[in-house]
């Protein structure tokens, strides 16, 4: 489910998160090689818990999503994420974004009564300005080079009091190969201040990682640029 932003962003290092690995594995064809051998196995990776903690969110924030808002999965993956909502949260509108062709067409099956998936990367979002009522980004900002720059993209394509939601592995304790960054709350502190407000921050076990789960609401008058 993870996306890079090496192509055309391999220089831009640093901001938030720290730097665990380099050079960066996460090229669009190292991912449509693990989607087309390994789907299965990656499923099993994959944490359905992180599904049901959206749904959750969303469930309780009932009176500000909307029940016709439009939601966008960055890093959508085979697309299991997108299904698990639009089956426990109907009647809103669902898009996804994936680097790698391999899942989407893969993600296209697996939820296509529900959501319309592209091919691009976290870095370059092909959506006008505050097109989204929700963003959400599921442990993918610790595969790019330049996590700022991701989350940039989310807060740009998110519209007024609309929610940026992200889930990101805690710093020192969940390590892979294909893990570029790793970050604490301190860095999702500064993003909330400068795209908008923290309202929600949580620490929870996904099989065996632990990982942070926090909102923002965007503020148009934050920084964007």
């Amino acid at each position: 489910m993870a996306k890079q932003d090496s192509i055309g962003h391999a220089s831009r290092r640093g901001g938030s998160g720290r730097t665990v690995k380099t050079p960066n594995i996460n090229t669009q064809e190292y991912w449509d090689e693990v989607y087309s051998k390994e789907a299965e196995e990656f499923r099993q990776r994959v944490d359905p818990a992180r599904s049901e903690q959206l749904i959750r969110w969303i469930q309780v924030r009932e009176e500000e999503v909307q029940r016709h808002a439009t939601v966008l999965d960055v890093g959508c993956g085979l697309g299991d994420v997108a299904h698990d909502l639009a089956v426990m949260l109907p009647r809103r509108d669902y898009f996804g974004i994936d680097i790698s062709p391999v899942a989407i067409e893969t993600a296209k099956e697996t939820a296509r009564d529900y959501q319309k998936f592209n091919v691009a990367e976290a870095t370059a979002l092909p959506y006008p300005t505050e097109r989204f009522d929700v963003s959400f980004c599921g442990e993918t900002l610790e595969h790019l080079d330049d996590a700022d720059a991701g989350m940039r993209e989310l807060a740009r394509v998110t519209g007024e009091g609309g929610f940026i939601v992200v889930t990101l592995p805690y710093r020192g304790r969940n390590r892979s190969n294909e893990h570029v960054r790793e970050f604490k709350p301190e860095d999702v502190f500064r993003w909330a201040i400068r795209y908008g407000e923290l309202v929600f921050l949580d620490c929870c076990l996904l099989k065996s990682w632990l990982t942070m789960f926090a909102v923002i609401r965007r503020r148009l008058w934050k920084e964007c640029s």
